[in-house]
């Protein structure tokens, strides 16, 4: 990724150890939208909802009818994305499925379905955009960003820098209390089972994401979290395990997760 697609930006309620992607996209010819890679914007104290670390990935689909004849230019094409020389010939048979499949996508009845862009064999075939939304539009994926984090976590132990996912967390978080939490393994963080009193669909659990959102010092209310149960024991979503991981590969590479994502990622 070069300097210029990133944007750096520094949101002053957001904690260390969490990342935020957005998609930046810039209209290049008529109807041809071309993607850069996500943008990483580091998170400092507050606003927990935003957290981004290990979970399944739920990226929004986006998509705008293309001329099967036109071609991007190969100098605006993002680092990783190889795209053929020419279009896949498209017919007209093509296309009248492709509007019948967007005419019944515009019936979806929640209203939340951002675009659908299709792709084969490294060309453009058309995409569609949807509830006002365009090529241009940024989003907040939210914990989308979780497997990206995964990922990191997996290049720091590809790396030597963390030396595997059954390590103690107390291996890399410096002050971690001696309460049963010493036995969370960096595997519990990644698969969801740490133990911890924390349920981001509980409210009333002290680790609910909510109740962090209060704090101005992330690292000690997670320590403050009781467990509940032991590790491996039982799935629950939150946050805190993502932000875990985050701050275990902050310390360990001694780097800002966002700084260790842009020169590894």
């Amino acid at each position: 990724m070069s300097e210029s697609t990133i944007r750096h930006q520094r949101e002053p309620f957001l904690p260390r150890g969490v990342l935020r992607y957005k998609l930046r996209q810039q209209k290049v010819t008529h109807n041809h939208a071309v993607r850069e890679p996500f943008l990483l914007i580091p998170r400092i104290p507050g606003m927990f909802r935003y957290l981004t670390v290990v979970c399944p990935l739920a990226v929004s689909l986006f998509v705008t009818v293309a001329p099967a004849q036109q071609v991007r230019p190969a100098n605006s094409v993002p680092k990783g994305i190889v795209w053929s020389p020419s279009l896949t010939g498209k017919s007209p048979t093509d296309s009248a499925a492709f509007d019948a499949l967007y005419a019944d996508m515009e019936k979806e009845q929640h209203h939340d379905l951002k675009g659908v862009v299709i792709v084969q064999n490294g060309a453009l075939l058309s995409e569609h955009y949807f509830n006002g939304d365009s090529a241009t539009t940024l989003h907040d994926i939210r914990s989308a960003t979780k497997s990206l984090t995964s990922l990191l976590m997996g290049i720091a132990i590809d790396k030597q820098v963390v030396h595997g996912v059954d390590d103690s967390i107390s291996q890399y978080l410096p002050g971690l209390p001696q309460d049963g939490k010493e036995k969370i393994t960096i595997k519990d963080l990644l698969n969801m089972r740490s133990g911890l009193n924390a349920d981001d669909e509980d409210p009333a659990t002290p680790g609910n994401e909510g109740r962090l959102d209060e704090s101005s010092d992330w690292i000690k209310s997670v320590y403050a979290i009781p467990m509940k149960r032991a590790p491996g024991e039982k799935y629950l979503y939150c946050s805190v395990n993502a932000f875990l991981t985050g701050a275990i590969i902050e310390n360990a590479a001694k780097s800002p997760l966002d700084d260790f994502a842009r020169t590894n990622l």
